[in-house]
């Protein structure tokens, strides 16, 4: 089993800090999907450092976190939300003040003097950043065997018709798509992201996590 603790104490030299408990649920349950393959992804602990204003002050205390010199890599996950530049330039300047090697951009690994950095991006997860969170990439990953097409379709419409009644956009659409296709579902109904993931609502054999897949073998690789 991948190491699922978000006590503050390192006990893997691969680390993979990420923005808040949805994203610390939904990677370990990835994380495992993919331990069988290779057990390279079971070297790999998963830390939720808090919101993303958080990034800079948890990087300055990392260092004095007791087996911190275990160490190897790091992999820090956040999502793009309106601005993917904007979430780009904070991640950079975390690294920066903070002393630690600065990957120019996402899925770029740089080789500090011990310390393979590392940065993505939610939704796309890839060198290619899109504006977005995580809920967008969940609800690309819903396995079509729960949600074909027309049901999905039909949320889409669902939530377009509240919004032109209401006169008002959602201000959090990327969630209310995703848990209104929780809502249809009596296996998801009541889950959040990591639960309706350990559930098997997602399809971590999808091609759209491939990147990031070769990203995180690319840093725990020695």
């Amino acid at each position: 089993m991948g190491k699922e603790s978000k006590k503050r104490s390192i006990v893997q030299p691969h680390l993979i800090l990420c923005e808040g408990a949805d994203e610390w649920n939904f990677l370990i349950r990835l994380l495992n999907h993919w331990i069988p393959e290779d057990a390279a992804f079971n070297t790999i602990q998963v830390i939720d450092f808090g919101g993303n204003d958080e990034l800079k002050n948890f990087l300055e205390t990392l260092p004095l976190l007791p087996n911190y010199e275990i160490v190897r890599s790091i992999l820090i996950i956040r999502d793009a939300e309106q601005d993917y530049h904007a979430a780009i330039q904070s991640i950079k300047s975390s690294l920066k003040n903070n002393c630690f090697p600065v990957p120019d951009t996402v899925h770029q690994i740089i080789q500090g003097d011990r310390l393979k950095i590392a940065y993505s991006l939610f939704p796309t997860c890839s060198d290619a950043p899109q504006n977005g969170t995580l809920e967008d990439l969940a609800y690309s990953l819903l396995r079509n065997t729960d949600y074909p097409t027309a049901h999905l379709t039909e949320v889409n419409k669902f939530l377009e018709k509240i919004e032109s009644l209401n006169n008002k956009k959602f201000a959090r659409r990327h969630k209310n798509k995703l848990h209104t296709c929780f809502s249809i579902n009596d296996d998801y109904v009541t889950l959040k992201i990591g639960e309706a993931a350990l559930a098997g609502a997602f399809d971590f054999s999808s091609t759209l996590l491939s990147p990031l897949k070769k990203l995180i073998f690319n840093l725990v690789s020695e």
